[in-house]
């Protein structure tokens, strides 16, 4: 059996992907419906909050704005009980029509205890009880502390065995108080279209239920994050709302089991398949590990082998598949082939590199050198032996840095001291009509450049600046300098000659190649790039006052 065959069952026994997205659609599906669900509860519970939190504010708007100016305070805080009676029916016939038009608050009462004046009116709609209202007046009135802290809030408060909600204000010791029970409210949320399996619940800010309405859910956790729904068990979806003026919440539990259970079959039964498969990957893993990952294995070792330059190595033949014997013969010729040709490659590259060093070792002119020995002959002649001796020293260290930087780098340091050999060597021969001078930083000294970089600069600064009739000056200046935010190292040879045609300097600064009495300064900058890439540039100009400068610029990483 093939290679092709073997993959191709493989690939259908092993539909592991398939079963995993049938698994993640199913979760998403699952996980739809919740969101679905809350969405729409989440809007109807928020709908019927907010009517509620509206009576309740509308309630406070009207107990705060009732007709009771300072006079009627004045009478209702008197121990004149005729003032007081005055004052309390004028304040019931304002608040009669006020609380009748109510849906959730039970009563509303104004009190004050230094003159024992008490007025109150209790809503005719809800069925309350007489002595739970004379329960409510008669904590108001021993808690006037608790309702002088509470600022502008519908507040929850225990009452006996009961909750009540209760708003007050105070005006000089007169207390104006609304309030209505848990009971109301749960008569109230009976009455609301929620959904057929839920169970609403009010609760304090602390989670401690106070009534429930609905189905009912036993044991249930109403502590989680009401800012998105959560679960409680495996069967309740748990939303809720604060109120908005009051410390209460309203919340509400569904029983979403019956409605995501074909979706939960599916992702039972789709994890069902999934655990099969899973058990079959074993056999899956025997059968590819035979016919694929041993001879890829074996194939891997050679390519290693290989990679660490044996290419000696070759392939035993094996038991594999028809397709993996073929594989290894081409593997083996292949790899003589690389051998034979590495070899001509390595050759070649000696050639190649025999052909360059001939190539460069002609860029270097050879009449510096011949006038050399010209001038050591000369000085022969006429038995000047100090400065033949000098003369041979400065040209012999010359030959030896040329020789020895066969690594393509050297410090600015050791290129400087060559340059000093340089510079003697044309004194000797030239005489003194010039100037040498460096300025550098210190630290740069062992900054690492291209060899005879800066060589190359002096010469031609002694080539095209040098006149035996005028005082040459050469200046060369290294320092740190920061261009377009970047970091480097500068070099520059100046001289006081008459500076580098126009012409010249835009075709050099534009990299043209040029042919003939540049070949020197297009070296550099080759040799620039070779090194550091874009990180270096290489300038010519002239100065204003007069002269021309030659820049490398070399960025600091």
């Amino acid at each position: 059996m093939n290679l092709r065959r073997r993959v191709v069952g493989i690939l259908v026994i092993t539909i592991i992907p398939a079963i995993l997205c049938m698994f993640f659609v199913s979760f998403i599906t699952y996980q739809t419906i919740r969101n679905q669900i809350y969405s729409t509860s989440f809007d109807t519970l928020s709908l019927y909050c907010n009517q509620i939190d509206n009576e309740l504010k509308s309630t406070v708007d009207n107990v705060r704005n009732i007709d009771f100016n300072e006079d009627y305070i004045d009478m209702f805080q008197s121990s004149d009980r005729s003032e007081n009676y005055y004052a309390a029916n004028n304040y019931k016939k304002t608040i009669t029509p006020i609380i009748s038009m109510l849906d959730y608050v039970e009563g509303i009462v104004a009190f004050c205890n230094k003159s024992g004046a008490t007025v109150y009116n209790f809503n005719v709609n809800l069925d309350s009880k007489y002595s739970n209202r004379q329960n409510v007046i008669l904590y108001l009135k021993d808690h006037t502390d608790e309702l002088s802290k509470e600022k502008n809030q519908w507040r929850w408060f225990r009452i006996g065995e009961k909750y009540y909600l209760i708003y007050s204000y105070v005006i000089r010791e007169t207390y104006f108080c609304a309030w209505t029970s848990v009971d109301s409210f749960v008569k109230v949320t009976e009455n609301w279209k929620i959904a057929e399996n839920g169970t609403i619940y009010i609760t304090t800010e602390d989670n401690q239920i106070m009534a429930e309405s609905g189905e009912g859910t036993g044991e249930i956790d109403l502590s989680g994050d009401i800012k998105s729904y959560y679960l409680s068990g495996n069967r309740f979806l748990v939303l809720g709302i604060t109120s908005g003026v009051g410390n209460f919440k309203i919340m509400e539990a569904l029983n979403v089991r019956h409605l995501t259970w074909t979706f939960e079959r599916i992702f039972y039964v789709t994890i069902g398949i999934l655990v099969v498969f899973l058990m079959m990957i074993p056999v899956i893993l025997k059968n590819l590990n035979h016919n694929i990952f041993l001879p890829m294995g074996r194939m891997q070792k050679a390519i290693a082998a290989i990679d660490r330059g044996e290419l000696n190595y070759r392939m035993e033949p094996f038991h594999a598949n028809t397709e993996f014997q073929n594989l290894i013969e081409a593997f083996n010729s292949m790899v003589r082939q690389i051998e034979n040709l590495k070899i001509e490659t390595y050759e070649d590259k000696i050639e190649q590199s025999r052909i360059m060093m001939q190539y460069l070792q002609l860029q270097i002119e050879p009449h510096f050198y011949l006038n050399a020995l010209n001038t050591i002959s000369a000085m022969a002649q006429v038995g000047d032996t100090d400065l033949i001796l000098k003369l041979s020293k400065n040209l012999s260290d010359y030959m030896r840095f040329i020789t020895k930087t066969k690594n393509g780098i050297v410090t600015i340091k050791e290129e400087l001291e060559h340059i000093q050999n340089y510079m003697e060597i044309i004194e000797i021969r030239l005489g003194n009509e010039f100037t040498y001078m460096v300025e550098m930083e210190e630290e740069l000294e062992l900054f690492k450049i291209p060899p005879l970089a800066i060589q190359n600069l002096v010469e031609n600064v002694m080539k095209y600046a040098f006149n035996i009739y005028e005082n040459t000056e050469i200046t060369i200046k290294i320092h740190r300098t920061i261009r377009e935010g970047q970091k480097g190292v500068s070099i520059s040879v100046e001289d006081n000659g008459n500076g580098y045609p126009e012409d010249i300097i835009q075709s050099f600064n534009l990299e043209a190649e040029e042919e003939g009495n540049r070949i020197g300064l297009q070296n550099i900058r080759k040799r620039l790039y070779y090194l550091y890439g874009d990180k270096a540039t290489f300038r010519i100009s002239n100065r204003e006052e007069g002269g021309a400068r030659a820049e490398i610029w070399i960025q600091i990483d």
